[in-house]
Parts: C-alpha cells; structure tokens; sequence
C-alpha cells in the first residue's frame, strides 16, 4: 500500500512537473550562482581603480548571465527585470554592461 502511494506521488510529481525545475527557478538559481562573480569583478576593478563596468570582467560577466539565463528556459521579458531587480538589490547595477 505504501509503495502503491509512492508510486502515485512519483508520477503526480512528474505529470506537473517540479517545481524546483521550472523556467523562473532555474533563472533565480542562475543569478544566485553569479553573484560571486560579480562579487569577484566587483572587486578586481576597485583593486585596478577603475570606474565600475569599465573593467573587462563587467562584458564577460554580463553576457555570461544573460547566456545562463537564456538557457533556463525563461522567456527575456520576464527574466530581463528579474535581472535588473537582482543587480538592484545587490548593489551591482554599475558593473553590469549592456551589449554596444
């Protein structure tokens, strides 16, 4: 009986999916594995005296999450300000470079 209840649970879980794999998770998960990043570009440009964003780490990092964020699965106009509220809070907003 129990594994007759596990059993029905497993597929629930599967037919609506989980949620800890959806578009917006993956995309949260995301920003969360760069904010070290940032943190570390954040840095070598204070150590390199210079004003935020014009390091070369700010493009590298910058298009690398955009890439991270594509791959999520989560459509640009909603992970676009999920982004931008993400640089907000954390206090990255200057060493983020939008594409030329």
């Amino acid at each position: 009986m129990l594994h007759r209840r596990i059993a029905r649970a497993s597929l629930l879980l599967i037919a609506f999916g989980f949620p800890a794999c959806s578009a917006e998770s993956k995309a949260a998960s995301t920003l969360d594995d760069y904010e070290k990043v940032f943190g570390k570009c954040k840095t070598l440009t204070e150590e390199a005296k210079l004003e935020p964003g014009q390091h070369g780490c700010a493009e590298v990092t910058s298009r690398a999450v955009e890439m991270g964020l594509k791959n999520s699965g989560l459509e640009e106009s909603k992970w676009r300000p999920m982004l931008e509220a993400w640089l907000k809070d954390k206090g990255l907003t200057a060493y983020y470079v939008t594409k030329k």
